[in-house]
């Protein structure tokens, strides 16, 4: 980090022009306004640069509308009485010994003297005449250096407390009344803090400043956009004329200027293959070709030195003195064989390919500073080459972008992560410096989410961000959408300013100064821009804040809105904006701010939760469950014959990605033999002649077509997982996703090695594919459990909704934590253990050996009481080197329920189980239950607190009892002792069976005589089974621990 400039603050000291050699040195108070009426002239040089020219005009008009006196404006050599404000280089600056060439590029001035104000700074040599009314021309003027502009607009900001905090004349500007203006003494010399301030896109909803309609795309209109106003505001901000630098996907225009001619320089090998896809999204060239290094480094060259591309669209991403060198949108890397050698599974999740991309930037950096040694070469730490490489020296010109996601960091593990990753790049890989790409854009507001707005965390992140060597700044994307002439597209913009705000702004304005003091900032905020409304509005913002950084965020809309914008916590909010609105005068301007909050983010909470409560996407709809069958298969027999499943139950789809019935029906089994998994899928189809089946190249993609998607999280934490398309034709798609990478997370070139053999018939189309576990890689064994899910696509009758899924996803298919849940049977188990839990799998490991359990984040479906203090006392830690779920029951709410985990089963007996261990009597009753989807129970059975032989099998208004007297095993639940529970229900004869035994010992059957279900209406094969502890009463050592879950199909109706 280059030091903060010492001169930030106005110094109250002699002045030391030339000028200032008269008997008193100081400077009184210099006059612009008196009274309504100017006291001062803007003078500019005969020949002003189009900054100074803008910043004068920038000058006159809020000096005018402080005070209602317009300043004249003149040009040298005219002569003027007073007070003289010296605006950009002039003969007159030039007398006092400051020319443009004084300043550094960014620099600026705000000097006073004896009747002389002047606010230079360094100015790009563009000399147009300006039209101040002309988008079009302050454009042109302002391409590059501007610090003029910034002297005048310190000066109206630090000095005449003028605001700028939206792109919108009246509503969004802050601009004191005061007749007379009186500057004090000024010797203020600065530049912004980082050099680099970009943003995507440039305008902006100057006229309407919200939009709530991001499911509407047609209503945003380009009347509300004022390119004008949009480009002023970054300008005023200081946010405009920095330093260009950066990087971005560099490899556009490639495959139209050498696709043809070199097909061999990409990953497609073949041209006509490249124009089947899109390019920028499915192909990448191919680094290692021959010919491709010398043929980029041309292009650079002529890039630097000037010239016009001799190959159109061959240099995006890159600036005057820098070159791009960056992969195209996706993670399809060229799997040649000289490519993939190069890449690296020792670097970790996000690096793959880091040694591979910029191992090629760094070449073309060594060979670009050769001939152009002050240039510089950036690339963009993203996808899957994110990890610095390590080993690897970068050239002295190599600058780093980072792209990162400010929305996790309420994880500040993660956020540290990010600055490691960072300060790597730069004291061990070497990097010149770096900047960063920041994504405001997250959650995509298509998905309608709870915004993530965290203005202190801006502050925290460019805090730290300062702190590492060689930061220069960075890029914003904002939230934007196209806009529509009509119906007709004609732009993009930012669509929502009002949502972004507390992101967007105070990043701006702390990028122009490091050590701003963010609480000082926003309590000015509040109170400038409010009013007498500032109090709600600070308890507002601070509300929004509070939950996302300590409820930690969401990424799903089942999250957003069951989570954290939940009903009681709108009405929260709501009463906040209420007490801003009651607490401004009707048809004030604060009155009028208060409700632009109100519009553009409390209505649009309440639109969007709406939207959520009337989609079946609110409905609890619990993650599926399946047992995978054993089987042998001998080698050399026929895999795909009948017998594989013939001990597999039956599966259906029965919803669609939007938990809304699926049109047609899909079912399909699993199997497995410890090498391979088996999948059988049979998918009813009316209109066999409308299949679509267009993909015939492998990973092209098949998602398009009547296709089955197979998803695959052998870790189970959603970190990544294997996604597989097959078509009716056996196309596959295969490939290895990292959801949480920056940016395209697929990677297909990973290869899954399935066997799919597919077949169209009169009524219906079905696959058969085996798939090996080491290309997972996955080792099962019998009990053992993985993430699953399987999907269909259907696009042979329009109108029905086309994609549907086992376990539903609510939304996308590509949603790990809404993957079902597939367990491994042996060959005794005989395809009916359902579910087993025993808590070995990856899915509860963390880097503590600690993980959640219930609620959103962990393994349980307990939407109910998740954030109301289960989610917090359920932890899975390890005992003695085996894991096991333990739970304090101290720590949780008083409740009649305990966790519960959805499990579907099919007619017949069904038995669950579970083994427990308590350390203290008092205050609990481990439990075991099984409920309908409506939550009346079938059975339930639990020990007792403060009787280790008593067991009890719940009968509505009864109780039956079971004491050492009944089952004989003593006091089996005693403290310090594992002992298990049993209860088997028929859902045929709606009878109960409770057992019990001691340690792993025999199962004792409590009640001879089955005992009826616990409620008479109770119905449904969704089961949903309860494991864990209802809280009676503090008590100590109230700990409860459990182990070794199982759910058993022991028959079905009718087998």
């Amino acid at each position: 980090m280059r030091p903060h400039h010492p001169a930030r603050v106005t110094v109250l000291l002699p002045v030391l022009f030339a000028i200032a050699t008269a008997p008193s040195h100081v400077v009184a108070g210099l006059r612009l306004t008196d009274d309504g009426r100017p006291d001062a002239t803007i003078i500019l040089s005969e020949r002003p640069r189009g900054s100074a020219q803008l910043a004068a005009y920038e000058l006159q008009h809020f000096i005018e509308r402080i005070s209602g006196a317009k300043l004249p404006i003149v040009r040298e050599p005219a002569q003027v009485q007073g007070t003289r404000i010296l605006v950009g280089e002039s003969e007159a600056t030039k007398a006092l010994g400051l020319s443009n060439d004084s300043f550094k590029p960014q620099e600026y001035l705000l000097r006073t003297a004896p009747d002389t104000l002047v606010l230079i700074g360094h100015d790009r040599d563009e000399f147009a005449e300006l039209d101040y009314g002309s988008y079009m021309s302050i454009y042109n003027a302002t391409l590059s250096w501007i610090a003029t502009c910034y002297a005048v607009h310190v000066l109206l900001e630090n000095h005449l407390d003028v605001r700028w905090y939206y792109p919108n004349d009246v509503l969004g500007h802050v601009i004191p009344k005061q007749p007379t203006i009186v500057v004090d003494e000024l010797n203020v010399r600065d530049r912004p803090d980082a050099e680099i301030r970009s943003l995507y896109p440039l305008f902006s909803n100057t006229e309407r400043l919200y939009y709530t309609d991001y499911d509407k795309r047609g209503p945003f209109q380009t009347k509300w956009v004022d390119s004008r106003k949009s480009l002023l505001h970054w300008i005023r901000l200081r946010y405009w004329g920095g330093r260009r630098g950066g990087a971005n996907h560099s490899f556009h225009g490639y495959d139209k200027a050498f696709g043809e001619s070199h097909p061999e320089w990409f990953s497609t090998r073949s041209y006509e293959r490249m124009k089947q896809l899109r390019y920028q999204l499915s192909v990448q060239p191919c680094l290692t070709a021959p010919g491709f290094l010398e043929q980029v480094v041309t292009i650079a060259r002529e890039h630097l030195d000037g010239k016009p591309p001799t190959f159109p669209d061959t240099t995006r991403g890159s600036s005057e003195s820098n070159f791009a060198v960056v992969p195209n949108d996706n993670t399809n890397m060229c799997g040649c064989s000289t490519c993939t050698p190069l890449y690296r599974n020792d670097v970790g999740l996000g690096g793959d390919a880091s040694h591979y991309v910029w191992g090629f930037l760094n070449k073309v950096a060594r060979e670009v500073r050769k001939t152009h040694p002050d240039a510089t070469v950036s690339g963009i730490a993203y996808f899957n080459y994110t990890l610095p490489p390590k080993g690897m020296v970068f050239e002295p010109n190599v600058s780093v972008m980072f792209c990162k996601f400010y929305q996790r960091y309420h994880d500040r593990h993660y956020q540290q992560r990010d600055y490691d990753r960072i300060r790597e790049y730069v004291e061990v890989n070497g990097a010149r410096s770096f900047t960063t790409y920041e994504y405001p854009i997250h959650p995509f507001m298509d998905d309608m989410p709870f915004p993530c707005i965290v203005p202190r965390v801006q502050a925290d992140d460019v805090r730290h961000l300062a702190r590492l060597p060689g930061f220069m700044g960075g890029t914003q994307d904002r939230t934007s959408l196209a806009t529509y002439r009509g119906t007709q597209r004609a732009g993009i913009a930012w669509a929502n300013p009002v949502m972004d705000f507390m992101n967007v702004y105070w990043r701006v304005k702390l990028y122009d100064d490091f050590n701003l003091d963010i609480e000082k900032a926003l309590s000015e905020y509040y109170d400038r821009f409010f009013g007498p409304g500032a109090s709600g509005m600070e308890k507002f913002y601070t509300a929004l804040e509070d939950r996302w950084m300590s409820l930690g965020g969401a990424d799903a809309a089942r999250g957003w809105w069951g989570k954290l914008g939940t009903r009681s916590f709108l009405a929260e909010l709501e009463g906040h904006v209420k007490e801003a609105q009651e607490a401004t005068a009707e048809g004030s301007i604060y009155r009028e701010r208060v409700g632009l909050v109100d519009a553009g983010i409390m209505q649009y909470l309440w639109k969007a939760r709406k939207k959520y409560e009337g989609s079946a996407m609110s409905e609890f709809a619990p993650i599926g469950t399946a047992a995978v069958a054993h089987v042998a298969v001998p080698d050399g027999t026929d895999w795909a014959d009948d017998a594989t499943w013939a001990d597999a139950l039956p599966y259906e789809i029965t919803k669609t990605i939007k938990n809304e019935p699926a049109p047609q029906k899909t079912v399909f089994h699993l199997a497995h033999d410890g090498r391979r998994l088996y999948i059988r899928a049979r998918c009813a189809e009316p209109y066999v002649e409308r299949i679509r089946a267009r993909t015939k190249a492998h990973d092209i993609g098949g998602f398009v077509d009547d296709s089955i998607e197979l998803f695959i999280d052998p870790g189970g934490r959603g970190e990544t997982y294997r996604q597989l398309c097959i078509n009716t034709i056996g196309t596959v798609y295969d490939a290895l996703e990292t959801p949480t990478a920056i940016g395209a997370t697929a990677n297909v070139g990973w290869s899954s090695k399935i066997e799919a053999k597919p077949v169209v018939r009169d009524d219906h189309w079905e696959l058969r594919a085996a798939l090996p576990f080491d290309a997972l890689p996955c080792k099962v064994t019998p009990g053992s459990t993985l993430r699953f899910n399987l999907c269909r696509n259907r696009f042979t009758e329009e109108g029905e909704p086309p994609f549907s899924g086992w376990s539903s996803t609510l939304g996308g298919f590509r949603n790990p934590e809404r993957f079902g849940i597939l367990t491994f049977n042996g060959p005794e188990d005989r395809g009916r253990l359902l579910w087993h839990c025993d808590f070995e799998s990856d899915a509860f490991t963390t880097e503590s050996d600690a993980g959640d359990l219930i609620g959103f984040d962990g393994w349980y479906e307990n939407t109910n009481y998740a954030n109301k203090g289960w989610d917090k006392s359920w932890r899975v830690v390890a005992r003695d080197g085996n894991r096991v779920a333990v739970g304090d029951l101290n720590r949780t709410n008083r409740s009649d329920l305990v966790p519960f985990h959805a499990v579907q089963v099919r007619s017949g007996t069904v038995s669950l189980e579970a083994s427990f261990r308590r350390l203290g009597l008092k205050g609990n009753n481990p439990t075991l239950f099984l409920a309908d989807r409506d939550g009346k129970y079938f059975a339930t059975i639990h020990a007792w607190q403060d009787r280790a032989d008593m067991v009890s099998i719940e009968q509505a208004g009864d109780r039956r009892n079971f004491n050492d007297d009944a089952h004989g095993l003593g006091d089996l639940a005693g403290a310090g002792r594992w002992f298990g529970l049993k209860v088997v229900i028929d859902t045929v004869g709606r009878q109960v069976t409770g057992y019990a035994r001691r340690g792993d010992g025999d199962w004792v059957r409590l009640n001879e005589t089955p005992l009826p279900y616990y409620d008479a209406d109770a119905t449904g094969n969704e089961v949903f089974i309860g494991v864990g502890s209802r809280k009676l009463d503090d008590g100590p050592n109230n700990v409860v621990e459990m182990d070794d879950i199982r759910v058993v199909q022991l028959s079905v109706e009718g087998q």
